[in-house]
């Protein structure tokens, strides 16, 4: 039989009176060499059954994290499960998500695992941000159709920046790309005069923030 040594994580939900009769439920899970126990208490309704995936098919995961700044330590929103036909249609599952949710989630509500899409082997192929980015377990942004109707049908494009806490830099989308990255400019030179952008927890340098704002294209209004 073989033998693993390194670092095991077990989830386990459960309905207790206290912390203390959650750990006496679990006691029979953790290995008395246990380094470390911690406890999170979550109020479960109901368990959720994840589908299976078919070989060709891909699973997103959508779901929320809570937000301490927001005075959040749980989820806001229920998690879904969606089988999907490609990253195309699970972009749509994600806005539609988002669109649902509206006023409830915000960037600091998505989570490691939120927009996450694996293959029928259960391995990551792709996330997708808050803003709707998709990318690939590596960081490299992966190409995602945006709409799937006919191009007669649709409506002029124009383009949204945003910036890098995931909001539009302007309430206005940009009318062509090449406004959207004048736009980009114009946004980071808001900031030279106090030379760095404060992010939620973190600060970006002048050069820097270029780079964590994204084009993405939208319909016209």
């Amino acid at each position: 039989m073989k033998t693993f040594t390194g670092r095991v994580e077990v989830r386990v939900s459960a309905r207790a009176k206290s912390e203390r009769h959650f750990k006496q439920l679990c006691s029979g899970l953790v290995p008395k060499n246990t380094t470390s126990f911690r406890v999170e208490k979550w109020d479960v309704d109901e368990i959720v059954a994840i589908p299976e995936v078919p070989n060709g098919k891909l699973l997103l995961h959508l779901c929320t994290v809570g937000n301490p700044d927001h005075g959040q330590f749980a989820p806001v929103t229920e998690p879904e499960w969606h089988v999907v036909g490609s990253l195309s249609e699970a972009r749509e599952r994600c806005r539609a998500y988002l669109e649902q949710n509206e006023g409830f989630i915000g960037g600091g509500n998505w989570g490691p695992d939120s927009g996450k899409v694996v293959d029928h082997e259960g391995v990551v192929v792709a996330r997708f941000s808050f803003n709707l980015r998709c990318v690939s377990p590596t960081g490299a942004e992966l190409p995602c159709a945006t709409d799937a109707r006919p191009i007669a049908s649709r409506k002029p494009m124009k383009f949204t920046v945003w910036g890098p806490d995931g909001i539009p830099i302007q309430e206005e989308p940009f009318a062509s790309r090449e406004a959207a990255e004048r736009g980009i400019v114009d946004f980071v030179e808001r900031f030279r005069l106090q030379g760095y952008y404060a992010g939620v927890g973190y600060h970006l340098q002048l050069e820097e923030i270029a780079g964590r704002c994204t084009i993405e294209e939208c319909s016209s209004r």
